[in-house]
C-alpha cells in the first residue's frame, strides 16, 4: 500500500508543463541518477508549501516558486535537491533519531538530535553534490565550504554539532568573567543567554 500524501495535487497538469519538461530533461543530461528518481517517485503541486520538500515518497512542489525560478537549471536543481534527500533517506532517518531521542552516543555521551541542524548538513551536502554536476544553484541554498559531495551527512551534522556546542562553551565563559566583574551583583546579560538559540522549529 501507497503512503497518502500529505497534500492534494492541486495542478497536476504542471507534470506536463513545458517549463517541467525542460528541467527533466536537464537534469537527464547532467544528473541522470536525480532525474531517474524524480520519474521513480510523484510530483505533487500544492500552495500549502512557500517552496518545495519531501516526506521521503512523495515530491512537493509550490508551482509559484517553481515557475518563478529563473531558468531551468535552476528547475532541475530544485527537483534535484528534494530527490536528494529521498535518495539518502534522510526523512526516515530524521524520524528515526526523533523517535529515540537523540542522534547518536559517542564514548557513553548521548549526541542531541537537532532535525533542523541535520536538515542545514544534509542541504549542503546535497547542493554540493548538484552544483558538481553543473547545476546552477538556487538563490538562499544552504552553502557550507566544509562539505563536499564526498561527506557523510552524519559526520557533517557532527561537525555544526561540535562548533556550536564549542561556540556556547565560549559564550559561557565570557558570561562567567562579566559577572565575576560585577562583584556578584547581576552583571549585564548574566543568565539572559539561557536557552538563546534552541527551538524547537522542524
Amino acid at each position: 500500500m501507497k503512503a497518502i500524501p500529505h497534500f492534494q495535487n492541486e495542478r497536476p497538469e504542471m507534470s506536463e508543463h513545458e517549463d517541467f519538461s525542460a528541467a527533466m530533461i536537464t537534469l537527464s543530461a547532467v544528473a541522470r541518477v536525480y532525474w531517474r528518481m524524480v520519474i521513480m517517485h510523484d510530483v505533487i503541486w500544492t500552495y500549502r508549501l512557500p517552496t518545495a520538500a519531501t516526506d521521503g515518497v512523495y515530491i512537493y512542489v509550490n508551482p509559484n516558486f517553481f515557475l518563478g525560478l529563473p531558468n531551468h537549471s535552476q528547475r532541475a536543481f530544485l527537483l534535484g535537491h528534494e530527490v536528494g534527500h529521498i535518495v539518502l533517506r534522510h526523512p526516515q532517518r530524521g524520524k528515526v533519531f526523533r523517535t529515540r531521542g537523540f542522534f547518536r552516543i559517542i564514548d557513553g555521551i548521548k549526541i542531541a538530535f537537532d532535525h533542523r541542524r541535520y536538515n542545514e548538513a544534509a542541504d549542503a551536502v546535497i547542493n554540493a553534490d548538484l552544483i558538481a554536476h553543473g547545476l546552477e544553484v538556487i538563490d538562499g541554498a544552504i552553502l557550507d565550504d566544509r562539505f563536499t559531495r564526498d561527506h557523510l551527512v552524519d559526520e557533517a551534522y557532527l561537525e555544526l554539532t561540535e562548533e556550536l556546542e564549542q561556540e556556547a562553551g565560549e559564550q559561557e565563559g565570557e558570561e562567567e568573567g562579566e559577572g565575576e566583574e560585577s562583584d556578584g551583583e547581576a552583571g549585564e546579560g548574566s543568565g539572559s543567554g539561557e536557552g538563546e538559540g534552541e527551538s524547537e522549529e522542524e
